[in-house]
């Protein structure tokens, strides 16, 4: 972990469902926080979230970005220019004197007035910015940055020490499969799948946003209740009882005509289909790697790090595997992108 004698780093990571913050000696903080409802209120979330760091000594704040795709923006140049102006006016408040620098494609850093005129620079780039880190840090010859978030999975071919990606904007990582949209949390029901069992019979699935992969996890003991949280489909608790009525509901029925074996049937096959969809796609980046002496090794990232590395290890072999934890804690992981923030070149002479 980089630590300077001047102070430490914080890097932040804005985005459309989540905001999350690192310091440079692994301090990570994240926090639920859907901008697309309510962008008016970035200013205050953000000033909360670094509030967190008061009694740390800060030497920059160093910002990156993927927010800008939510629909309240009318274009994504809108949406950069909206997370800048808010998290600029937070630092004058908060830490007027510390630099403030955003990471823009291809690798770059940029001032608030370099990012205001070259706002698409900026967007969609948190990624790159982990990449790079892991690359370069671990002096990887063949492999793939793996991080599964909450809402989308990125795969990022490193190579020669360097993040070597076939497409730079979200469009052209999609078509080239190096960002897939869903997640371990997020992602609706009828993303994966056309119907469902029920019973001795299928049932055509509803598309409608009324159950998520967190239901199928939640039920599958994958991961634990939390009745404080609503970040869910019908903005209930996130509990059993709750995510059986959810996922009843993609079906048409309701706790009186589905219970928790009819749940965990559903579940179970959810996140086979879940894990078949990422396998294949892990298996698809890999075989374009170049050729190397060692294995290719794959580095394991974000909420779904722990979840789902010894479910990959098993499905995927003749590769090595690596955690990001194994290099930083869980935490940093949950929010690895903002920690690769920290971690990366001077963006600028003191």
């Amino acid at each position: 972990m980089m630590n300077s004698p001047h102070g430490t780093i914080l890097g932040l990571d804005i985005g459309g469902a989540n905001l999350k913050a690192c310091s440079s000696d692994g301090d990570a903080h994240s926090q639920v926080f859907h901008l697309w409802k309510h962008p008016e209120r970035l200013s205050d979330q953000l000033e909360s979230l670094l509030q967190k760091y008061n009694n740390k000594t800060l030497r920059e704040i160093r910002v990156t970005t993927t927010a800008e795709l939510c629909d309240c923006f009318s274009s994504k140049s809108e949406g950069v220019i909206h997370v800048v102006e808010s998290i600029a006016n937070v630092r004058d408040r908060l830490f007027p004197q510390l630099p403030l620098r955003f990471w823009g494609i291809p690798s770059s850093w940029l001032s608030r007035e370099e990012a205001l005129q070259n706002p698409l620079q900026l967007a969609a780039g948190n990624w790159l910015a982990q990449a790079e880190f892991v690359a370069r840090s671990l002096q990887i010859e063949s492999g793939l940055l793996l991080d599964v978030g909450s809402t989308t999975i990125d795969l990022v071919p490193l190579i020669d020490q360097r993040a070597q990606p076939k497409g730079l904007t979200d469009t052209e990582r999609l078509i080239h499969r190096e960002l897939l949209y869903m997640g371990v949390r997020r992602t609706p029901v009828f993303y994966f799948v056309k119907d469902l069992p029920y019973r001795s019979r299928r049932c055509p699935v509803i598309p409608e946003l009324f159950a998520t992969l967190s239901d199928a996890l939640l039920v599958q003991g994958w991961i634990p209740e939390d009745s404080r949280s609503n970040s869910t489909a019908d903005q209930k608790p996130f509990t059993i009882r709750h995510s059986v009525a959810r996922l009843g509901r993609v079906i048409g029925c309701d706790l009186e005509t589905f219970n928790l074996d009819d749940a965990k049937r559903v579940s179970e096959e959810l996140i086979q289909i879940f894990l078949n969809t990422l396998t294949e796609a892990i298996q698809k980046a890999v075989s374009a790697l170049p050729s190397r002496p060692m294995a290719p090794i794959i580095i394991l990232s974000g909420e779904g790090e722990s979840l789902l590395i010894s479910s990959l290890r098993e499905r995927i072999q003749n590769v090595r595997w690596l955690t990001f934890s194994d290099k930083s804690n869980l935490a940093c992981s949950e929010s690895a992108c903002a920690y690769a923030l920290t971690q990366l070149p001077q963006p600028w002479k003191d």
